[in-house]
């Protein structure tokens, strides 16, 4: 049973997220949605500041913040890769600064998500609001190599009071404040359903892939495609593909060309992923960067073993043969060799593979995060 940390207990939300006003009702990216409603079982309010999009094609990707108990602050959304967009920055910074400030001088909870614009102005913030208590959430990779601006808010991070702690994907660091923590990705149903696949899922006939995610080449869509162009097997049913990005015509035009069955969903809903999920039996990433992606915890949980690039801290939750595949080197050619090893693997040892990671993957649950949320970060007494 979770406790409020305090009666009338507020936390006041930094970052770039996405959201948007849609006839009257307010919207923003999903899976930031469903984890802030769970902080409402600790939280009597939530303020939380993030970027105005006014796209209304993003709702797709987006779900309506229900709850009256989260109140949205937009900013205008800032950065770019042109000379014009990155002299906006920092123009807009004075008044960031000024709003950002509004907010944190009358909260006493305050977590940040970074990297972001808004996230550093809370960083800097944090040095001189010494009565306040900070969360900072990294989310990049804590050690591959990144844009300059955000090896900046690493650094800083590392230099924060002790009136910070820092999450962050892997575990890296021996200092007390800054704490390795899962990324949320699961509900109690989630985890009903996933030991409904654990009893029914075989590979005793076809074997199914799946893909989720952007589709471009930072991902890894090529790799897949380059990877299954030469490589066929009568055990492959499909592979199917959940997401979009501009290249999804050019991606889907290549599929058509290959032996193998490719489906192109574009972005699903969850309860529509899930069925994916469902009848998928390996999840494939080769990524070129991450931070930990929710997408591995999810198929873990609902029975897809993952063959991942070994990137982050990917390596410290998926062990090469063991529960999963690391892509390494992460190149076409590696991708094809381990879709052979995956289609040789024998049912008892798929079921076997699956029944671990699903207890595994415990750790991705929305409970499992308050908890933490409760006792390590905010250091709410039981």
């Amino acid at each position: 049973m979770y406790r409020h940390i305090s009666k009338g207990s507020q936390l006041l939300v930094i970052s770039d997220t996405g959201m948007l006003m849609h006839n009257g009702r307010k919207y923003a990216f999903g899976p930031v949605v469903r984890e802030f409603e769970y902080l409402l079982d600790i939280f009597d309010k939530i303020i939380w500041i993030g970027y105005l999009d006014e796209n209304p094609d993003t709702l797709n990707i987006f779900d309506e913040i229900s709850s009256a108990r989260i109140e949205i602050v937009p900013l205008k959304k800032i950065g770019g890769k042109r000379f014009i967009d990155k002299l906006k920055v920092i123009l807009r910074y004075p008044y960031m600064f000024f709003s950002i400030y509004k907010y944190i001088r009358r909260s006493k909870y305050i977590h940040t998500r970074s990297p972001s614009h808004p996230a550093f102005v809370s960083m800097i913030f944090s040095f001189f609001f010494k009565r306040k208590r900070f969360w900072h959430k990294y989310a990049g990779s804590w050690i591959d190599d990144a844009p300059w601006f955000y090896r900046a808010q690493r650094n800083l991070l590392k230099k924060l009071g002790n009136n910070s702690k820092v999450t962050i994907n892997g575990n890296w660091e021996s200092k007390d404040t800054i704490l390795s923590f899962e990324n949320p990705c699961l509900t109690a149903k989630d985890r009903i359903l996933g030991n409904t696949f654990l009893k029914e899922k075989d590979i005793k006939h076809k074997i199914n892939f799946c893909f989720v995610g952007a589709l471009n080449g930072q991902k890894g869509v090529d790799k897949i495609l380059d990877a299954f162009s030469s490589f066929y097997d009568e055990r492959i049913g499909e592979i199917n593909v959940v997401g979009d990005g501009v290249k999804k015509e050019d991606y889907a035009t290549k599929a058509r060309s290959l032996k193998n069955k490719f489906n192109f969903y574009g972005f699903l809903n969850k309860s529509e992923l899930i069925k994916v999920y469902e009848k998928s039996h390996f999840l494939l990433l080769p990524s070129k960067s991450e931070g930990f992606p929710k997408v591995i915890g999810e198929a873990m949980n609902f029975c897809c073993i993952p063959i991942s690039s070994n990137v982050s801290c990917i390596d410290q939750y998926i062990e090469h043969r063991k529960n999963g595949f690391l892509i390494e080197p992460n190149t076409a050619e590696r991708l094809k060799s381990i879709a052979e090893v995956s289609t040789s693997m024998t049912n008892d040892v798929f079921l076997g593979i699956i029944k671990d990671n699903y207890k595994d993957s415990n750790v991705f649950t929305y409970d499992n995060y308050v908890k933490r949320i409760q006792t390590e970060i905010f250091e709410l007494d039981q």
